[in-house]
Parts: structure tokens; C-alpha cells; sequence
């Protein structure tokens, strides 16, 4: 008896811990898609002649690294291309980022593709008007629609986030850190 009690309590033991450990993280999840902190999430970025791009320790928002992109006043779209692969966004609820940005206000863009090379309207697009300092950037995944036709980004397949401007005179200096995927805690 001693010994099917011991038995049957480990059962429930470890069922009980293995719901624990599936569901504690459930609502509460996120993914990070850069931050910036191994070298090799730099192989990751399309560079640009005369841009500069350099994990930093100024203006760091997640660990100790953010990326320092020195934008060409030569390039017509100077900016940070994130090249994803085919990452799959399915159950997020938002993309946040960071950016410092140690100048005055500037107008970005922000760019999120779903195909390999979608035309102009096929693309999510949104301004962001980026104060001096450090500016949290939050886009709503439900609301990543074609900037042309208004189709649904297909979020099974996001391949590209490119953050670039337009327009600019002289060099110009950005940090970018903790590129992250959230979902919304549950009730």
C-alpha cells in the first residue's frame, strides 16, 4: 500500500509540475528578434554602402549592446534592414522596439514585408515622428495591413523590417535595441 501511494503521489507530482511549467508562461510570452548582444546578430543586417552599423554600449535598453547605425546622407533610403528569414509572428499581439535618437525630431518609416519582393503597395508601412532621446515604439500585429490594397500582412511569413528615412543632409546617427515580439497576458 505504502508503495502505490508513493507511486500514484509521484504521478500527480509530476503531472502537476508538468501543467505548472506548460502553463505559467502562457500570456506572458515574448521573442526576441535582435537585441543586439552576440556579433552575429549583425550577419543579420543588409548593409548599405557608406553606413556604418556597430553593436554599442551607449543607449543599451536590453543587455549591454544596442546597435549604432551612422546613416549616409548619400543613400536615397538610409536606414537598418532586418532580414528575418520567414519568421513566424502567429500569436503576438505586438512588435516594440527601441530607439535613441540623439538628434532633433526626425521623421522614420518603418517597413515590415511578408514576400520576397513585394512591390510598392505590398508592404506595411507607418511613420514615426522620433523625438530627441529614447523613443518605445509599439506596433499592434493585428493592425499589419498593406500600405496599397490593405491586405492583411500574413504574419506566418514576415521576412523583412527595415527602419529607414528619407531626405537626410548630413550623416545621422541612430541607436536600435530590443526588437521584441509580445503577447498580452491572459485573464
Amino acid at each position: 500500500m505504502v508503495k502505490t501511494n508513493s507511486f500514484l503521489q509521484n504521478c500527480i507530482l509530476i503531472t502537476g509540475l508538468f501543467c505548472f511549467l506548460a502553463c505559467s508562461n502562457m500570456g506572458s510570452e515574448s521573442f526576441s528578434i535582435a537585441s543586439f548582444e552576440r556579433d552575429q546578430e549583425l550577419d543579420g543586417i543588409k548593409w548599405h554602402c557608406r553606413t556604418w552599423f556597430e553593436r554599442s554600449p551607449e543607449h543599451a535598453t536590453d543587455g549591454r549592446y544596442s546597435l549604432k547605425a551612422e546613416l549616409s546622407s548619400s543613400e536615397e533610403y538610409p536606414g537598418v534592414t532586418l532580414n528575418l528569414g520567414k519568421q513566424d509572428w502567429r500569436g503576438f499581439q505586438t512588435l516594440e522596439f527601441d530607439v535613441y535618437n540623439p538628434g532633433p525630431v526626425t521623421q522614420f518609416k518603418l517597413r515590415i514585408d511578408d514576400r520576397k519582393d513585394p512591390g510598392p503597395d505590398d508592404w506595411f508601412w507607418k511613420r514615426l515622428n522620433l523625438p530627441r532621446g529614447t523613443n518605445r515604439i509599439t506596433v499592434e500585429l493585428g493592425q499589419l495591413k498593406t500600405y496599397g490594397n490593405g491586405r492583411p500582412l500574413r504574419t506566418s511569413q514576415i521576412r523583412r523590417l527595415i527602419f529607414y528615412t528619407t531626405g537626410l543632409t548630413e550623416k545621422y546617427t541612430i541607436y536600435l535595441d530590443n526588437f521584441t515580439l509580445t503577447r498580452l497576458p491572459s485573464t
